[in-house]
């Protein structure tokens, strides 16, 4: 019973975090602030230019697909580079959706 309840709890929080949105707020012009309430995951800042997007963090792995498609809705090609603050989950986990067009940077301490 108590295997079955376990079950039922992590497949309720798994179907209400895959239906939380992925706010976008602009900060100024090129500069976006990204913010998924998920887990309350961390602050993502999106600098956009001409070849791309800068990405200030990450965030959490399952929230990859949804940040991505908040990035592609601002028009400025792919993600070029991810700056991560610090090797948190929170921070790091969807650095996976942009691997085969990103520059990640970081401190040594945190690959």
């Amino acid at each position: 019973m108590f295997n079955m309840i376990v079950f039922i709890v992590i497949a309720v929080s798994s179907a209400a975090f895959s239906q939380e949105k992925i706010s976008t707020s602009e900060l100024s012009d090129n500069l976006f602030l990204i913010y998924d309430p998920s887990y309350h995951s961390a602050n993502i800042v999106a600098l956009t230019g001409e070849d791309g997007v800068l990405l200030m963090d990450a965030g959490f792995r399952p929230s990859a697909k949804r940040l991505q498609s908040s990035v592609e809705k601002m028009d400025s090609g792919p993600v070029r580079k991810i700056i991560i603050s610090h090797p948190h989950g929170d921070h790091t986990g969807a650095l996976g959706q942009f691997s085969d067009t990103s520059e990640v940077i970081c401190h040594q301490r945190a690959e």
